[in-house]
């Protein structure tokens, strides 16, 4: 990937926040080599680890057993026994959830674990030793607030003569939404209900009137997408930023591909715009993508001039901003573009979040204010 001086035909991509159902459901369980998980922490890019060290033991065999560099609940012979967490979240958000465990008894236990009200189920295969282990994806969950919940597990079947010995269980955060593909005219589309979010503190806000990635008051937190391309290209980076008055000034980087040696960084300075919702079309830069497949884009502060740094927002309602220029009309237009603006200190309505599923359903007017925008580019 390559800043292209000109091209022969204008690509932006739509970088919004427009609330769309998750059609995926939970990755199916399977073991993999892990390393071992020691400590209860949060790591800066969000992710939560509950490790057995701090976890809480209610029965009569299972307990924490303590060797160095190898903390776990053993001795679980006993079906009836739980073990649990209280975590209180810094945001909310959509996760993958892990067990880290090990286990020489076959394979064909049954345990549950409960994250708050959401109950997910797996069938743990032998790792063929005690001090062999493995990482069980078991599902996907939404935490819907930032109140504190519980995290219990408990065996539902036992097959031989021990549960596990379980070391920890950890949250990922994961795409909120669908991953986007590019479409048929060429278009890529980024919503911020779309996005994995890369922190602890920034985060999708469904409510009706935020419908935006929010609370980013932290430099190491960054949004995130994985998209696919069938129609490489090069394309124009365009931001369409709003900012509340005295509150410019952050500094933002644009990452194309940045784990990958053609990869590429775009940087711009958020502007006041003497409102949230005073936007201004700004085209930070232009990049070529020259590969089908698997790419991403991850946005994220360099510097935060005030108490935060920016929102990433869905367009203005009369969607007169989405405009498309092609250099060449004989030639498809693509459209990347990136709504920024200045994020509100209230917290979001969650009426219409389905903690259970991970959907959010938009209005009505919600879903005709983005075909207007759809219509327009």
């Amino acid at each position: 990937m390559r800043l292209a001086p000109a091209v022969r035909h204008t690509a932006v991509f739509l970088l919004a926040v427009v609330a769309t159902a998750r059609a995926d459901g939970p990755s199916a369980p399977a073991v993999t080599a892990d390393q071992a998980v020691e400590e209860t922490r949060q790591d800066d890019d969000g992710r939560i680890v509950l490790s057995a060290r701090t976890a809480t033991v209610d029965g009569s065999t299972a307990k924490l057993e303590s060797d160095p560099g190898n903390q776990r609940i053993g001795l679980w012979t006993n079906p009836a026994d739980t073990v649990s967490w209280i975590w209180k979240p810094t945001r909310w958000g959509v996760y993958d959830a892990r067990l880290t465990y090990s286990s020489a008894a076959q394979s064909g236990s049954e345990i549950e674990v409960a994250v708050g009200d959401t109950p997910l189920t797996c069938r743990l295969e032998s790792t063929g030793d005690w001090n062999r282990y493995a990482s069980l994806p078991f599902g996907r969950v939404v935490i819907p607030t930032t109140a504190e919940f519980t995290i219990r597990v408990r065996c539902t079947k036992l097959v031989g003569n021990a549960v596990m010995n379980l070391k920890a269980i950890t949250l990922t955060p994961t795409c909120e939404g669908i991953p986007p593909r590019q479409a048929a005219d060429g278009m890529v589309t980024l919503h911020g209900r779309d996005a994995t979010v890369r922190g602890t503190t920034l985060r999708w806000e469904p409510a009706e009137k935020k419908q935006t990635l929010g609370f980013w008051t932290r430099p190491t937190d960054a949004a995130e997408w994985t998209f696919t391309l069938d129609a490489p290209g090069t394309f124009d980076v365009e931001v369409l930023q709003g900012c509340g008055t005295g509150q410019g000034g952050s500094e933002m980087a644009i990452d194309v591909d940045r784990d990958r040696s053609n990869g590429c960084t775009l940087a711009f300075t958020v502007e006041d715009t003497g409102g949230f919702q005073a936007f201004k079309p700004r085209t930070v830069g232009r990049v070529t993508i020259d590969a089908t497949g698997d790419h991403t884009l991850r946005v994220q502060p360099t510097k935060i001039a005030k108490t935060a740094a920016c929102d990433i927002e869905d367009s203005p309602a009369n969607g007169t901003s989405a405009r498309v220029s092609p250099a060449d009309e004989r030639l498809v237009s693509r459209v990347f573009r990136v709504f920024v603006s200045q994020p509100q200190k209230t917290l979001p309505r969650m009426s219409g979040y389905l903690p259970q599923s991970g959907i959010f359903l938009p209005s009505a007017r919600r879903l005709s204010e983005f075909g207007r925008l759809a219509a327009l580019v």
